[in-house]
């Protein structure tokens, strides 16, 4: 536990890769990012070509990657591996290459689907690839791309610098997301949701309805996956009661999630001090969703105990809030 801990945080602090950069000269680093930059510029292309139609071109081009990619691995892990030269050694395959840096220990482990992309890519018939039936080709190009992601994520192409300035990226963006975090909780404590599990009713229920019987989907802090209060077609209401007189700023009601997003419109929503006499302060025209939901800013020094959404064809709705 305390190692995967350690290689976490290594990974996120980027310590062991710039350590390894360090160390290597910059003539050697510099070779390093030309061969990966030369494999990305081809793997890029065949990313996209993920259809059948385009598996054939996929894997023309991952092989055609293997060669610079292999040699910006080798340079990486092997302090031996020469600059000058081939960019592989003569008669030598990309394989070739891989196998024997594990064998000497300079990788820990072969990728998993080694040995289906190398079956894949030692073709030297020119159409063979393309004989092959559309889902042979396209499970070949996955062996391949999976391959192909094993081995660039072992190669660091970049500088020190580079390494450097993305360690500062990765400490903005968690204080970043730290204060957001922080910001939402301390919004939820300053702010709680005040109809949160309150006292919920209609005015019917729909025979068909899958809701809480008692209409407690509505005031439940969940967002159902269909509705968590559905009335009988024809003219009704959902509401909350909020058990007392309460101020608000702002309600959130949000929308069935079975996409009938239009049912029930237009939708009014109403508020109250006593339970019988409400007052419209907003109409809804336009669709909103369980994700999108519909806002309403009251204006300041509102307050009311009772609020109720009204339609003259249904009310289906999965979740309302009050702050």
């Amino acid at each position: 536990m305390v190692s995967r801990f350690a290689s976490v945080r290594d990974g996120y602090w980027l310590g062991g890769a710039l350590r390894r950069v360090r160390q290597r000269p910059a003539e050697r680093q510099g070779l390093i990012r030309t061969y990966y930059d030369a494999a990305v510029d081809r793997i890029a292309i065949a990313d996209r070509l993920n259809d059948e139609s385009g598996a054939v071109a996929a894997l023309i081009l991952y092989r055609e990657a293997m060669r610079p990619l292999m040699a910006a691995l080798a340079l990486s892990v092997d302090p031996e591996y020469p600059t000058a030269g081939e960019v592989l050694p003569a008669d030598a395959t990309p394989w070739d290459v891989l196998l024997d840096l594990h064998r000497r220990g300079r990788l820990p482990a072969l990728p998993p689907k080694l040995e289906a992309a190398r079956a894949a890519l030692s073709t030297t018939q020119m159409l063979e690839l393309d004989r092959l039936p559309p889902q042979t080709r396209l499970d070949r190009r996955a062996d391949v791309h999976a391959t192909v992601r094993y081995l660039r994520r072992l190669v660091e192409p970049r500088t020190p610098i580079e390494l450097v300035s993305s360690r500062s990226l990765h400490v903005l963006a968690t204080l970043a997301v730290v204060a957001l975090v922080a910001f939402a909780v301390a919004t939820a404590l300053g702010h709680p949701n005040q109809a949160l599990h309150k006292p919920a009713g209609a005015s019917s229920r729909h025979p068909n309805s899958t809701a809480p019987a008692d209409s407690s989907g509505l005031t439940n802090g969940v967002i159902e996956p269909t509705y968590g209060i559905e009335t009988a077609p024809g003219p009704g209401w959902a509401g909350v009661d909020l058990l007392s007189d309460t101020d608000v700023t702002m309600v959130k009601i949000f929308n069935r999630r079975d996409e009938l997003f239009d049912a029930g419109l237009p939708l009014i929503l109403e508020t109250s001090n006593d339970g019988t006499n409400f007052t419209p302060v907003e109409t809804r025209t336009k669709p909103f969703s369980a994700v999108q939901p519909w806002i309403y800013h009251a204006p300041p020094d509102t307050h009311f105990r009772f609020l109720r959404v009204r339609s003259n064809s249904l009310v289906a709705l999965t979740e309302i809030e009050v702050y």
